[in-house]
């Protein structure tokens, strides 16, 4: 615990008020120690945002463009 307060201290240059003692309370912790099966709505809601920027960089890309230019006029030329 004392190099933590040295660390500190020498990073923010300000010294403790007064001693810092770990008590029981530190160790509960604000998480539950029970595991629950639950869903992730905001993992799955940052792969959809992962997702989402990749196909946006990937069509704009000169590759990308040049596919759905492909798959765009292939559809078009067989409309007789």
């Amino acid at each position: 615990m004392q190099s933590h307060q040295l660390l500190l201290c020498s990073i923010a240059g300000i010294m403790p008020a007064s001693s810092a003692a770990v008590e029981e309370q530190d160790f509960i912790g604000p998480l539950s120690s029970e595991l629950t099966h639950e869903p992730d709505y905001l993992l799955a809601l940052s792969w959809l945002f992962v997702i989402a920027c990749a196909v946006i960089a990937g069509l704009r890309s000169t590759t990308g463009r040049r596919v759905w230019n492909t798959l765009t006029n292939h559809a078009h030329l067989h409309i007789d």
